[in-house]
C-alpha cells in the first residue's frame, strides 16, 4: 500500500513535468519491466529498447493516469501495448526502432533525448543509478561455472529448452505465461491489464501449460 501511495505522489508530479519524480518511477520498475520484456522476447537489447519504450510512452501520456488506480498494472497495460507494435513490427520483418538504443548512446540518454531532456547532471545521475541487471546475472552465471561447471552446463541446456518451449507459443500465450509464472500476477489482475475475460485467460493459460507439456516432457521422464 505504501508503494501504491508513492506511484501516486510521483505520478501527480510527473504530470507536472517532474522529472525526478520519473526518475523515481524509472528505477523502481526497471528490474522488473526488464525482466517481462526479456521473457518476451529473448533479446537483451530489444528488452531495453521495449523498457525504454514505455517509459517515453508512460512520461508522454501522464495525464491520462488515473492517480486514483494502481501503477504497476498501467505500466504493464503500456509495456503490453508496445510489445504487440514490436511483435507487429517484427512479424512485417521491420526493424525495430521505437525508442531503440542508438550505437554508441545509452539506453538512458536515448530516453533523454526521445523526452527532450537535455541535462548532463540529470543524465549522469540516471546512468550512475541504473540497475545493474545484465552484470549482477553475469557475475552469478560466472561464480556458478567457476564452481560446478558441469552442472551449470546442464542447467543451460534446461534454460534453452524452457526458452525454446516458451518461443514456440503464440505471442498472446506467452504473454499470459509471463506474466502468471514470472510475474508472479493473479489471473484477474492479468485480465485487467490485457482487457480481456477471465475465462479467455483461463483458456489461453490451459492450452500455454498443455504445450509446454508437450514440449518439455524429456525434461521430467529424466528425473
Amino acid at each position: 500500500m505504501a508503494t501504491e501511495s508513492i506511484d501516486r505522489k510521483c505520478m501527480i508530479a510527473v504530470r507536472r513535468g517532474d522529472f525526478e519524480a520519473f526518475e523515481q518511477l524509472y528505477h523502481h520498475y526497471y528490474r522488473r519491466l526488464y525482466s517481462f520484456f526479456y521473457r518476451l522476447c529473448w533479446d537483451a537489447e530489444h528488452a531495453e529498447d521495449l523498457l525504454q519504450e514505455t517509459f517515453i510512452r508512460l512520461w508522454k501520456g501522464a495525464r491520462h493516469f488515473d492517480t486514483k488506480s494502481s501503477l504497476a498494472p498501467y505500466l504493464y497495460r503500456i509495456g503490453k501495448n508496445a510489445w504487440i507494435d514490436f511483435e507487429r513490427r517484427r512479424g512485417n520483418r521491420k526493424t525495430w526502432d521505437a525508442g531503440g538504443a542508438v550505437e554508441g548512446k545509452s539506453g538512458t540518454e536515448v530516453l533523454h533525448e526521445a523526452l527532450s531532456i537535455n541535462d548532463p547532471a540529470t543524465t549522469m545521475k540516471l546512468d550512475k543509478r541504473g540497475p545493474g541487471l545484465l552484470g549482477d546475472a553475469q557475475e552469478a552465471v560466472a561464480a556458478a561455472e567457476s564452481e560446478r561447471p558441469e552442472e551449470k552446463a546442464k542447467l543451460r541446456e534446461i534454460e534453452q529448452d524452457v526458452r525454446a518451449a516458451l518461443w514456440a507459443l503464440d505471442p498472446d500465450k506467452r504473454l499470459v505465461v509471463v506474466l502468471c509464472f514470472y510475474q508472479g500476477l493473479k489471473l484477474q489482475e492479468i485480465a485487467d491489464i490485457l482487457e480481456l475475460p477471465l475465462g479467455t485467460v483461463k483458456s489461453r493459460l490451459f492450452h500455454a501449460e498443455r504445450k509446454l507439456r508437450e514440449s518439455l516432457q524429456h525434461l521430467v521422464s529424466e528425473k
